[in-house]
């Protein structure tokens, strides 16, 4: 009868700590982060975080790493028994909690299904999410449309895909941008976008492309731009870059590297030419073959202030 009772009181205690838990969720004050790279579900709630390893080391069980958010205290290991499929999991505690996606990074191993099924829960929850990183190349261009015109992405977008029109351009505005294989962007997509940051690989642009836009950043055009790249088969060493020749870069043997951060990501030039905008404002170019893994590529980097 004591061990009914102390039952039914615990049971009650969890209850009440399983609906504040809820309550909190409503409120928005939890978050889903889900990335497929490390195979890895987090959940951020007000005091802690769970890292959620979706690797099953034994058939059915899953590790769990929780840590206070904010502070240096160790993680503490728990275990969680799903027998399920791991979406399923994923959709249990975005649906039990009511809290919103705020990130998506695809991966290696997630198969297109996966990923549509995944797109198609969430954007039928939200409207927005703050970063969504998509490494596919095999998406129908009709959903990857969809994706890109239903989800405002506020922070960062990663496009690792051919799956999108000639002259498209992401119309919510947002912080970074960094597209591979983006034959589509064209120069009217460029001067379109308004980030603080951007990355460009194996893009369409030209010389006389990479002109009208620097020109339209010196007369102040685009205040936000702290960091430029772009990669593109089309750049060449014969048309100058407002009025330098190519190479443009500093020919000191021991040349200045010129670094910025934003938000988790840390960029640099190494060995960059110093340029100004009509504002005075100091910026760093640099315009060549490229030194890191694509050599026969020719590349153009900007670093603005400092």
């Amino acid at each position: 009868m004591k061990f009914l009772k102390y039952s039914r009181l615990e049971l009650s205690q969890t209850s009440k700590k399983l609906s504040i838990l809820i309550s909190q969720a409503a409120k928005r004050q939890f978050e889903v982060i889900l990335d497929c790279r490390p195979r890895c579900l987090t959940i951020n709630t007000p005091r802690k975080s769970y890292h959620i390893n979706l690797d099953k080391k034994v058939e059915g069980v899953m590790n769990i790493g929780s840590y206070k958010r904010h502070t240096s205290a160790d993680e503490q290991k728990m275990t969680l028994h799903w027998k399920k499929h791991w979406i399923s999991l994923f959709y249990q505690i975005v649906r039990i909690f009511k809290c919103p996606v705020t990130a998506f990074y695809t991966g290696s191993f997630l198969s297109l299904n996966e990923f549509q099924l995944i797109m198609k829960f969430i954007m039928r929850r939200q409207s927005e999410i703050q970063q969504l990183h998509i490494r596919k190349n095999n998406i129908e261009e009709k959903f990857m449309l969809k994706i890109l015109n239903t989800l405002a992405v506020r922070e960062s977008l990663f496009l690792n895909s051919n799956s999108l029109p000639q002259n498209f351009h992401y119309k919510y505005g947002l912080n970074s941008i960094s597209f591979w294989s983006c034959k589509w962007f064209t120069l009217n997509s460029l001067l379109a976008t308004r980030s603080v940051t951007i990355e460009l690989l194996g893009s369409s642009l030209t010389n006389e492309d990479l002109n009208v836009f620097l020109l339209g950043w010196k007369q102040g055009k685009y205040p936000r731009l702290a960091y430029l790249s772009i990669g593109s088969d089309s750049f060449n060493d014969s048309v100058p870059i407002l009025g330098m020749m190519p190479p443009i870069r500093n020919e000191n043997p021991n040349p200045e590297v010129i670094r910025m951060s934003f938000g988790n990501s840390v960029f640099s030039i190494t060995g960059g030419v110093q340029i100004r905008r009509d504002d005075g404002m100091a910026a760093w170019i640099k315009f060549g073959k490229d030194d890191g893994l694509s050599p026969n590529l020719m590349k153009l980097s900007l670093i603005v202030g400092n």
